[in-house]
């Protein structure tokens, strides 16, 4: 079998070594669990997410998950580009940025709920069993409702993009990862 097959079906782990992830909304699931995998592999990971990793999180796994772990807003454009000086100094020193992981989304600063829209338009929580609560009916959803998802959902990703856009373009490779969750997914 080639080498090349071996690694599309998973019998042989590709090295990822000298290669850098950085992951937004670092301590949710998703971003945890890839940034895990990819250090499992080799790669240096770098996790950014607004909630700060306090002594809270010692021994709960999330301190080791990070190579390095920032804490910024990222739905705020100066707060982005602060990120980019950080991990351009990081890079410098350690290698090439290869990947940008983007998992921040509605919802995601929240232990217990994420946020949504419904068919109807309503805005409503999904609570982690799955029940859905409407928090506001479509005709009282309101601008700032609407400026919230909008900050977290679209102004994130734009800024991340925006400010780490011309570290990725040092190289010949490299990839933005934007991913969403279930409510992301159209009918």
């Amino acid at each position: 079998m080639s080498q090349m097959v071996q690694q599309a079906i998973g019998h042989e782990k590709p090295d990822l070594e000298g290669r850098t992830l950085v992951v937004t909304g670092a301590a949710g699931d998703i971003a945890k669990e890839t940034a895990r995998r990819f250090r499992a592999r080799g790669a240096r990971v770098i996790g950014i997410d607004k909630r700060t990793l306090g002594p809270e999180h010692v021994g709960t796994g999330l301190d080791a998950i990070y190579d390095f772990f920032l804490t910024a807003d990222v739905a705020k454009k100066e707060q982005c580009q602060l990120v980019a000086d950080l991990i351009a100094g990081i890079i410098t020193e350690h290698g090439k940025l290869d990947w940008v992981l983007h998992t921040v989304g509605a919802g995601s600063d929240l232990d217990d709920v994420e946020f949504a829209f419904d068919e109807g338009g309503n805005m409503i929580k999904v609570l982690k069993d799955g029940k859905k609560v409407v928090v506001k009916p479509f005709l009282e959803v309101t601008e700032e409702d609407i400026d919230t998802v909008m900050n977290i959902n679209f102004k994130s990703a734009f800024f991340v993009t925006q400010a780490l856009l011309p570290l990725m373009r040092r190289q010949a490779t490299s990839s933005f990862i934007y991913l969403s969750s279930i409510h992301g997914r159209g009918k």
